[in-house]
């Protein structure tokens, strides 16, 4: 038996599928949209920790822009709306102003500004998963955060417990790809 003739060289074509880009890289630990309290002027703050040191979108920005995608169907497909589609937001609370909203992988954190001494429900602390714990350690260290070390009754959970900028509770845990 003879071997196929390799002297012509491989032709690799371009992928025409179109580049998606990638989802924020935290989750939020929630089944749907949050909601949380923060004082006014807070949001410059807000932005430097969801976006800068949680790696979150913010939702008032401008998206990526997707280019749409060839239906499989060809054109008897079904008109479906944008990969990220604009979700309602809650309704607000008597005398809040909406405040930012900041996107994960699947939800959102979203914020309503309240005047002082407003009045907090629970103090459950919001879980965050991000990609490595230790480098988010590192830069909660270089802000000079001040948080707190938890470790669990198994090996690997661990959790870094925090307050936000607006005098949120935060729970930033590692996730683990099964």
């Amino acid at each position: 038996m003879e071997l196929a003739d390799d002297s012509e060289p491989l032709k690799l074509q371009r992928d025409p599928r179109p580049i998606l880009p990638e989802p924020p890289p935290v989750r939020l630990v929630a089944v749907d949209d949050v909601v949380l309290l923060t004082p006014p002027g807070k949001e410059p703050q807000l932005d430097a920790f969801y976006v800068g040191l949680l790696r979150m979108e913010r939702e008032d920005q401008e998206l990526p822009v997707r280019p749409p995608t060839a239906p499989i169907l060809g054109d008897a497909a079904p008109n479906l709306p944008a990969a990220r589609v604009r979700r309602p937001l809650p309704a607000l609370p008597a005398g809040a102003i909406q405040g930012p909203v900041y996107r994960a992988e699947k939800h959102r954190v979203s914020f309503h500004v309240l005047e002082p001494l407003f009045e907090r429900d629970s103090l459950r602390p919001l879980g965050v998963e991000v990609p490595s714990l230790t480098s988010t350690r590192l830069q909660i260290e270089r802000l000079e955060i001040d948080y707190t070390r938890q470790k669990g009754l198994y090996a690997g959970q661990d959790s870094l417990l925090l307050k936000d900028p607006g005098g949120n509770w935060i729970e930033i845990m590692e996730s683990r790809p099964i």
